[in-house]
């Protein structure tokens, strides 16, 4: 009885594994996190559905399918249709969180677009949106009204510890460049208004503050899923440069070389 059971098992397992290496599909797909994601499925994600992905691969090196089908056997299109997606950390300098290429060192135009559109909404030439958030004193105030101006955007919290190590180095830029460019802080994840206008006095911020209550959602609308994220916008309203995590490198130079022409 137990050896029918086995083999009723290994031959459940063979059909299955079988019919699965040999299903082979041309449609393009995204491994992340080693699951095989859809591309259809995969235009819909975000940065933040993610994990936090710090590089996307526009195709594969023979070895690495050679790797993954061991993985997931003989199911996966040809390897200049996978974008294969890793985790890691933002290395000192990186001022965007996705670096795209392919075994070539090519980039493949199709895939990049549809991993641009996807982790990237709001890139360097985009137009960011505009909002309406209180200020410290509890006023109104509106990004456009910045418009004609090079404006940094800061998504920080009083609860990231990495925000608020950051504030020395802000605090320096903002001194040396304030008649050059506007930095409005926008709280996000706050505990309470409270809390956050008591954390601003103290840490004696000079810079505009606003609060990104529950209801607003700025933070969604901008897709922002690391803490801190910064924004620099460029007069016009569109996108210059973007920083995500506390690790700033030389992204207050490169902002300089900007603000500075």
């Amino acid at each position: 009885m137990k050896k029918l059971i086995v083999l009723l098992l290994l031959c459940s397992v063979y059909f299955s594994y079988g019919q699965q290496r040999t299903t082979r599909t041309n449609q393009a797909i995204a491994i992340v996190n080693g699951e095989i994601i859809p591309m259809e499925q995969f235009n819909r994600m975000t940065l933040s559905d993610i994990g936090g992905v710090r590089a996307v691969h526009n195709g594969v090196s023979a070895e690495k399918r050679d790797s993954l089908i061991g993985v997931f056997g003989d199911i996966l299109p040809p390897r200049e249709l996978i974008i294969y997606i890793e985790t890691g950390t933002v290395t000192e300098g990186e001022s965007t969180p996705i670096v795209l290429r392919d075994v070539r060192g090519e980039q493949n135009e199709v895939l990049a677009r549809q991993a641009r559109a996807s982790l990237f909404p709001f890139a360097p030439g985009d137009e960011v949106p505009d909002f309406t958030l209180n200020d410290v004193n509890g006023n109104p105030f509106m990004l456009s009204s910045l418009r004609g101006q090079y404006v940094l955007l800061n998504f920080w919290g009083t609860w990231c510890a990495p925000c608020i190590a950051g504030i020395p180095r802000m605090k320096e830029f903002y001194e040396k460049h304030q008649h050059n460019i506007d930095i409005v802080g926008v709280a996000t994840r706050e505990s309470s208004v409270e809390n956050w206008q008591a954390e601003v006095e103290r840490l004696e911020l000079p810079w505009i503050n606003v609060f990104n209550d529950s209801v607003s959602a700025i933070h969604e609308k901008y897709d922002i899923g690391g803490f801190p994220t910064k924004l620099l916008v460029s007069p016009d309203g569109t996108v210059l440069l973007r920083h995500v995590g506390g690790n700033i490198g030389d992204f207050y130079e490169r902002v300089e070389n900007i603000i500075e022409q």
